[in-house]
This record gives structure tokens, C-alpha cells and sequence, in this order.
């Protein structure tokens, strides 16, 4: 029996004893101490993780998805319903393999440790901070005919009727302004690569709160049915590639002209204009950077634009605006006169996106023909 005395506050009786209390005080306030260090070690070393992470994030993912991860240019990731049904290792995927031919880059600079640090980052604005749902790998087997028409009547209006995904990008003007977001390719090779079975169900199933994509189960969608589609969106790997894009490809076109500068020059325009484009501006080359009276006349550029193919360039890709409107230059050294223009087949390489490879050759087709009519007869 232990009998407290309430006047003694350094000692209470056990059977009679009386106990010091004062040596019991400190033991116990050393353990809480050597407690308390050992946690706050762990905290600066989470701690120390996540400022990591979210370095990296603000480095290499926030231009697209956002500071907060609320998306823009890339899809949100911040939604709860993505959190919940997403796992570390799709993520992690996503990031090492990219989306080829998407906006979305694969990032093989990066280390292990470099992207486990981006996923705790990203898992951290979730309910439960780090938790991660895990799937079983074994494959859904089902009816892809059937899963293909059901993809057909449900999916296609958002995700393409081949699973190509919305059109452009993320961005107001890339995008429908009824659609919330861009809807992700599913016949993307970096997405059948990182995205598992189990894991297509459960978003289906979950659907994307602050998205249009709804819970199929309230489309009145039964679990077979939903075995169909998992079945049939895995068979667009038969179909995708994971080709690098041609890295050799020449970035500028050039033609060398037979006729004068002036001559070559109004020869440009006359063929510019006569194939329905509106030259907007022109001057030399080193305007506003040399002083004013010692400019190169030797060195001239031109601004054209044709708006219906601007319309649809930024339409298919909003940072087309970099190359808008088209421009072409015009320089003498040494007697030659050249004629030069970046090569519009790098548009789909440099901002990822296989939607600008058509575009891409229609007008590298027009300025292979504009140039060709200046500088030869």
C-alpha cells in the first residue's frame, strides 16, 4: 500500500517506508531529457529532409504544378483525392521517367536520394503527412473489347479517344476554359510505366475531387466493368514508345543566296507576303543595342505572322509564344549573304510536346519555301 503524505513533498510511504522522493525526481527528469533530445533529433533530421524536398520542388516542379502544388502548366497535385490514391512509387516514377512527348520532362539528373526527398515533399501536404497507399502488382484481368467501349462512353471526352490526353497545356489559353485542368495522357509510356494497376482502379473508383474526372462508381460503373477499362488502358503499351528524340537535328535553318542583300531582301518579303503572312516589323539586327546612326545594315530581321497559325500554335502550347511572331535574318559578311531561321522541328523537343511535331512541319515547310524563293531563282 503507498500512503502519500501531503506536508512531505520530498518523501511518501510504501508499507511504512518512507521513500525519498528527490532522487526519483531526477532520474525521471533525465530520461525525459535524454527523451526530448532524441526526438528533436529526429525532427531536425525530418526536418532537414523536407527542406530539402521542398528546395528541389521550388527548383524543378513549382513552375509547372505550383508553389502549393495546385497546378498550372502540370496537373494538381496537392488534391487530397491524388494524395490518397497515388503511391510514392508512382510518383517517384513520374518524375525519374517523365511523360515523353508531354510537357512533362523526365529528370534522370537527379539522384535516388534527390526525388525520395521531392516525394516526401509532395506527400507532406496530405492528411497523415508521409503515409503512402500500397497496391498489390498483380495484373487486373478483364474484357478490353468491352473495357474499350466503356473507355469510349466515359473516359474519351477528357482523355482522348486514344488516350492522348487534353490538347496544350495546363494554361488558360491552352486548355478549354470549361476544363478545370488539362486531362493527362494515358497512353503515355512514362505514365503505363508508373502507374499500377491497382493503383487506375482506385482512381476510378476515388475519382479527383476539383477535377471533372468523377468516381465511375457513381457513373453507375460495377467493379467488372472497371476491371475492363484498367485491362484496356494497359494495352496501349503495346502501342507507345519510349524513343529519346533525335538529339542531332539541326536547330537553324540556313540558305546561302546567288543575289544581293537588298535584292534577297525584297525578294523575302514579296515571298512572305505571298503566301498570306503579315510582315509585322523589321529593322537591323543590332537595333536598340548599338548607338543610334551606327547600326548594321548588313544585319536585318524581319517579323511576320500569319494569327490563325499563331491562334493555334499557342493554343497547342502557350510557350510558342517564345517563337511568335516568326522572324528571319538576314546577313552580309564578307560578300555572302545567308538567310537564317531556327528550325521549327525543335518546337516539339524543346518543350515536350507531340502535338507541335505537325505544326512543327507546316512551318518548316513555309519557311523552307520563303527562304528558297529569296535566295535562288
Amino acid at each position: 500500500m503507498i500512503e502519500y503524505t501531503p506536508n512531505l513533498l520530498d518523501s511518501f510511504q510504501v508499507n511504512g517506508m518512507s521513500i525519498n522522493r528527490r532522487p526519483l525526481i531526477i532520474v525521471f527528469a533525465l530520461l525525459m531529457t535524454s527523451l526530448l533530445v532524441a526526438c528533436s533529433g529526429i525532427g531536425l533530421q525530418r526536418t532537414a529532409e523536407q527542406t530539402e524536398g521542398a528546395r528541389l520542388y521550388d527548383l524543378y516542379c513549382s513552375a509547372c504544378h505550383g508553389d502549393e502544388g495546385f497546378g498550372g502548366v502540370g496537373v494538381p497535385l496537392a488534391l487530397s483525392d491524388f494524395l490518397n490514391t497515388a503511391s510514392d512509387e508512382y510518383i517517384y516514377k513520374t518524375i525519374r521517367h517523365g511523360r515523353p512527348g508531354r510537357v512533362m520532362p523526365a529528370f534522370n539528373e537527379l539522384t535516388h536520394h534527390q526525388i525520395d526527398a521531392i516525394v516526401t515533399h509532395i506527400r507532406s501536404w496530405g492528411w497523415g503527412g508521409s503515409t503512402s497507399t500500397q497496391y498489390s502488382s498483380e495484373a487486373i484481368i478483364g474484357n478490353p473489347n468491352r473495357g474499350r467501349q466503356l473507355y469510349a462512353k466515359h473516359c474519351a471526352y477528357c482523355h482522348g479517344i486514344n488516350g492522348e490526353g487534353g490538347q496544350g497545356t495546363g494554361v488558360t489559353f491552352s486548355r478549354p476554359r470549361s476544363a478545370k485542368i488539362l486531362a493527362p495522357a494515358l497512353n503515355n509510356a512514362g505514365f503505363l510505366a508508373a502507374a499500377n494497376d491497382h493503383m487506375i482502379k482506385a482512381t476510378l473508383i476515388q475519382g479527383r475531387a476539383g477535377t471533372p474526372m468523377r468516381s465511375v462508381k457513381k457513373m453507375g460503373l460495377k467493379d467488372k466493368d472497371i476491371n475492363d477499362i484498367v485491362h484496356y488502358l494497359r494495352t496501349f503499351e503495346e502501342k507507345t514508345s519510349t524513343a529519346e528524340p533525335e538529339q542531332n537535328r539541326k536547330k537553324v535553318i540556313i540558305k546561302v543566296s546567288q543575289f544581293s542583300f537588298d535584292e534577297t531582301l525584297d525578294r523575302l518579303k514579296t515571298a512572305i507576303k505571298r503566301k498570306g503572312y503579315q510582315i509585322i516589323r523589321e529593322h537591323t539586327l543590332d537595333a536598340g543595342f548599338a548607338e543610334a546612326g551606327s547600326e548594321n545594315s548588313k544585319q536585318w530581321i524581319i517579323y511576320f505572322a500569319n494569327f490563325r497559325l499563331i491562334n493555334e500554335s499557342l493554343t497547342r502550347d502557350s510557350r510558342m509564344g517564345i517563337f511568335l511572331p516568326g522572324r528571319i535574318t538576314l546577313v552580309e559578311k564578307e560578300g555572302k549573304v545567308s538567310v537564317l531561321a531556327a528550325d521549327p522541328m525543335i518546337y516539339n523537343e524543346l518543350f515536350s510536346n507531340n502535338t507541335l511535331i505537325e505544326l512543327g512541319k507546316t512551318l518548316q515547310h513555309f519557311y523552307l519555301a520563303v527562304m528558297g524563293e529569296a535566295t535562288s531563282s
